[in-house]
């Protein structure tokens, strides 16, 4: 009885499915747009992408988690996958169920190059910083002036660096 119930509500199983199918896209959405910020080197966009993207996650997190107990109800089974159930729902709906969890996993799969290419982006950058950062460094190092080579350099006396170097 409890068993027949639990198979009831697997036409749920749809509309969980299509809550994160949306998700992915919104994240897809989010994270091309970290892309364009990352790019253009917009630190203030990247915070507020970060955020969403953040939330989406734990989105993501709340329907799977969803989805889990739904099935592991249905089937009487601790881990059942999506499809150990399709042999139980109407076919119609089972032919949606798998076209959505093959949209779902066409998502990841994009989401996942765009995660890797942001993430190269992102160390690019972090690179060319930490470059910048190693000059500004050694510049007060470098000599004043002109001087031959091979003689030593003439500090330019007229020349002063009103710089502070602290730790």
């Amino acid at each position: 009885m409890e068993s027949e119930r639990s198979r009831e509500s697997l036409p749920a199983l749809e509309d969980l499915l299509v809550s994160e199918f949306r998700t992915y896209q919104f994240l897809v959405g989010v994270t091309k747009e970290e892309r364009t910020a990352l790019a253009g080197a917009d630190a203030h966009a990247l915070t507020a992408l970060v955020d969403q993207k953040e939330a989406l996650l734990d989105e993501i997190g709340r329907l799977e988690g969803s989805r889990s107990r739904l099935l592991s109800a249905a089937l009487d089974t601790p881990n059942p996958t999506v499809a150990e159930v399709l042999p139980e729902l109407d076919p119609a709906l089972a032919r949606r169920v798998d076209r959505l969890c093959k949209g779902i996993l066409a998502l990841v799969a994009e989401l996942r190059e765009l995660t890797r290419g942001n993430r190269a982006l992102a160390a690019t950058a972090l690179d060319y910083l930490g470059d910048i950062r190693n000059f500004m460094l050694t510049i007060d190092g470098l000599g004043m002036g002109y001087s031959p080579l091979g003689a030593p350099p003439v500090p330019d006396t007229a020349l002063t660096w009103e710089v502070e170097r602290q730790a």
